[in-house]
């Protein structure tokens, strides 16, 4: 499974939010990211592969793994809050809450509490030079975590969670990875 992390335009006509049109994906294998946009960036970012967004191969979708995922990859692609809502909802006694990426990866000790501070700093400080570096950037940084979420959860078989009643991190037992290819744990 690659991490995806998927950037829509929200333009707002007249008031009302017009059609969400992918502007950028971003993914993560392990070892390399792919960017696919149409903004012109091309050879700006070091450390990745940039690629036209109609370059994308949709078909690939069943490989992904993202956070709050919309359009064509919301039931294509494996959606961490969506698995994670549906396995706390018992253990919370509701439909499951909706959980931010970064708890997530605190929580289940996939990054650590510097690296998630680091990574706001650095998202601060691309913010502060501007433009749409800074959005690859943020891809970059989302569909990596996504990646490791995903693995992290997938070897340990439980993800932890927040429960807002007691202040306490209960866990649900999971088995995320089943059908994946090859089926084989990392």
């Amino acid at each position: 499974m690659k991490g995806v992390s998927v950037l829509f335009d929200s333009q707002f006509d007249d008031g009302w939010r017009s059609d969400m049109d992918i502007m950028l994906i971003a993914t993560w294998d392990g070892t390399k990211h792919e960017i696919y946009t149409d903004i012109g960036m091309r050879n700006k970012i070091s450390k990745c592969t940039m690629h036209d967004i109609g370059d994308f191969d949709y078909k690939t979708c069943h490989e992904l793994v993202g956070h709050n995922l919309h359009g064509e990859f919301k039931n294509l692609s494996f959606d961490i809050l969506k698995e994670v809502k549906r396995a706390s909802a018992d253990i919370l006694q509701n439909e499951g809450k909706r959980f931010n990426l970064y708890d997530l990866a605190r929580w289940n000790r996939c990054w650590s509490p510097m690296q998630i501070i680091s990574s706001h700093i650095h998202r601060y400080l691309l913010f502060k030079r501007g433009g749409y570096t800074k959005v690859i950037r943020w891809a970059m940084v989302d569909a990596k975590l996504c990646f490791d979420l995903y693995h992290k959860i997938k070897k340990t078989k439980r993800v932890k969670f927040f429960d807002v009643k007691t202040g306490k991190h209960p866990f649900a037992e999971v088995s995320w990875g089943i059908g994946d290819e090859g089926g084989e744990e990392e």
